[in-house]
């Protein structure tokens, strides 16, 4: 899930013009993969192994990150690959695919209606987001 929020922001940031959207957008896949060291470290994973275990998740994170980004683009209206990308990456559990999509694509497009000024300021909806397609379905 952490991988579909990013998308959804990095989707968002790259519809703004100029340097800052650019660096938000590193700087948001740095921060997550320092999410991930951390939570490896919380759980008491051993520092010998944490490298070789954030690098694997960072890749896995970043793969799937570029095709819900290819997927999430704006010119594109159907949850058919989104789902297909979730459900791929063990995202969602079988049949859930198409309901993800569905409230990801809503997200996407409550997103883009937002000030640029306020998503450079890091204030992201996500609650309106959320209420747009209702409460999550299990």
């Amino acid at each position: 899930m952490v991988t579909l929020m990013t998308s959804l922001n990095c989707v968002r940031l790259s519809r703004i013009s100029g340097p800052d959207a650019a660096w938000l957008i590193g700087r948001l896949n740095d921060l997550v993969v320092d999410g991930f060291d951390a939570a490896y470290r919380e759980k008491g994973v051993g520092d010998a192994s944490i490298a070789r275990k954030v690098r694997a998740l960072a890749q896995a994170h970043a793969g799937a990150g570029k095709a819900l980004f290819a997927a999430l683009a704006p010119d594109n209206a159907s949850g058919a690959d989104i789902a297909a990308i979730l459900m791929r990456n063990g995202f969602v559990m079988a049949g859930h695919g198409p309901v993800m999509a569905e409230a990801a694509l809503a997200a996407r497009d409550h997103l883009a209606g937002q000030p640029d000024d306020e998503i450079l300021q890091g204030r992201v909806d996500w609650a309106a987001a959320q209420t747009l397609h209702g409460p999550a379905r299990a």
